[in-house]
């Protein structure tokens, strides 16, 4: 799940870095035996224990968090990965956190403050603010891998900082990559980057070429080179980030990582999930062919650009790049038909959503200060009108809407939240098709033609 406060930047204060942590990196044994202390001490349900024999589990957690960030293996950015740290359970909203979290009902025992997060804060694996100051948020049960393990928790840490090393970026889904072509030439990109992680010598370049290659194509096609840019700054390069630390701190190969980015070329959506694929690939192949990159990475020049630029092919024509010749290597034929069968069937959804979301009754809430947790994996981009999230959770001040497989439209300018029409309607509870609603104290949903809206109950209601 993803985190996002759309009412403006988060204020964020960074912890300065740990000057007293060790110079060497981790060995791999001890990077193990942390880890694995990490993952059995995480507490892996909500219970009623929150005693003694929690608080010691979390707290063996936060350290082993620690003394990962702190190691010479998280010395990837000029600024410490380091941070406060809670852990959350999504479906009782019991907590774990490092340090004295800004609301009450928290009690602290052995250095760990345990409680229940208020129903305001969404859940999810995230950086968020809590108070004043900016958390990294894991759920629980955290990866039962050691790698999978450090890799999250370094992935949101990143987060936490990005903001502050000038790294951020306005993202949106991204339409063309629903498109046959689109995602033709992601998932050949995705394939050339899981190759050069695999493979050695000059064989690696060579995939790392044909994975440039397939993105220049891409991107002259759809003239998408500043949307796809926004999204990798601003996902991929956590992705990067929660990659690099767990190969530093395991010293596992990055044919790992390779392994990792293949299993995504069957993804259901790409549209606001490709990041995860590919910051991952671009970062580690950077960091090879161009180590002092990330002192010249910016929102206007993301790792794409980099590359292309380190590898010599910025400039050229589509002839030189030789897609289709390049793709024979990767199952382009393949690959190219199953994605023109996928098309045909996602025109099909996408007209019956535009339909159902323009044409039958609906209920409209305000995107005002909105709050959401989404899965980045369930999306349809719908040009023209928005995004459809299928897997999600919105606060707003109307309340809370669940959305479970039933389809949320968000508007393209992030003004207002469509559903299909209310189901059903109690005192402070309005469901739908896939969805509830928890009105907020004082608010009602009202109709007008097919439009449902929700508002402040006046005293006239």
């Amino acid at each position: 799940m993803h985190d996002i406060i759309t009412n403006g930047k988060p204020r964020m204060i960074v912890l300065p870095r740990d000057k007293s942590h060790s110079k060497a990196g981790l060995s791999c044994l001890t990077t193990a035996f942390i880890t694995s202390t990490l993952l059995a001490a995480t507490p892996q349900s909500a219970s009623s224990q929150q005693g003694p024999s929690r608080v010691r589990e979390a707290r063996t957690a936060f350290g082993s968090f620690q003394s990962v960030c702190t190691s010479e293996a998280a010395r990837v950015w000029s600024e410490s990965l380091c941070g406060p740290l809670i852990l959350v359970d999504q479906d009782s909203r019991e907590s774990w956190a490092s340090q004295r979290p800004p609301f009450d009902g928290f009690r602290e025992s052995e250095g760990v403050w345990s409680g229940t997060l208020p129903d305001s804060i969404g859940v999810a694996n995230t950086s968020t603010l809590l108070g004043e100051e900016l958390w990294i948020m894991v759920m629980t049960p955290l990866p039962s891998n050691p790698f999978a393990a450090i890799e999250l928790l370094h992935h949101e840490a990143f987060h936490r900082v990005q903001v502050k090393l000038g790294l951020n970026s306005p993202d949106r889904a991204q339409a063309h990559l629903e498109e046959a072509d689109g995602r033709t030439w992601l998932r050949m990109e995705i394939r050339a980057l899981a190759h050069a992680l695999e493979t050695p010598g000059r064989a690696r370049r060579q995939a790392a070429e044909d994975a440039v290659a397939f993105r220049l194509t891409r991107l002259r096609l759809f003239e998408a080179d500043t949307l796809e840019a926004a999204l990798e700054t601003q996902e991929g390069l956590a992705a990067y980030t929660g990659a690099r630390v767990a190969l530093n701190a395991t010293h596992e190969g990055q044919a790992r990582v390779g392994s990792a980015i293949l299993r995504r070329d069957s993804a259901e959506s790409f549209g606001r999930s490709f990041a995860y694929a590919t910051g991952p690939g671009l970062g580690l192949l950077l960091d090879d062919f161009d180590p002092t990159w990330k002192d010249r990475v910016a929102p206007d020049r993301p790792m794409f650009a980099l590359l292309a630029e380190t590898l010599g092919m910025a400039g050229q024509s589509p002839e030189d790049l030789d897609a289709d010749g390049r793709g024979e290597r990767y199952g382009l034929g393949e690959v190219r038909q199953a994605e023109h069968i996928r098309a045909e069937e996602a025109r099909r959804r996408v007209a019956a959503l535009r339909a159902s979301f323009t044409k039958s009754v609906r209920l409209v809430l305000s995107a005002e200060s909105l709050r959401m947790t989404f899965d980045p994996n369930r999306i349809v981009p719908i040009s023209g009108l928005g995004t459809v999230y299928f897997s999600a959770t919105f606060s707003g001040a109307w309340g809370e809407l669940d959305i479970d497989d039933g389809g949320v439209l968000v508007a393209e300018d992030w003004t207002a939240l469509t559903v299909s029409g209310p189901r059903q309607i109690d005192s402070d509870t309005v469901q739908g098709d896939g969805w509830s609603l928890e009105l907020a104290p004082g608010w009602i949903v009202h109709r007008q033609g097919d439009t449902w809206t929700a508002r402040k109950e006046s005293p006239r209601d």
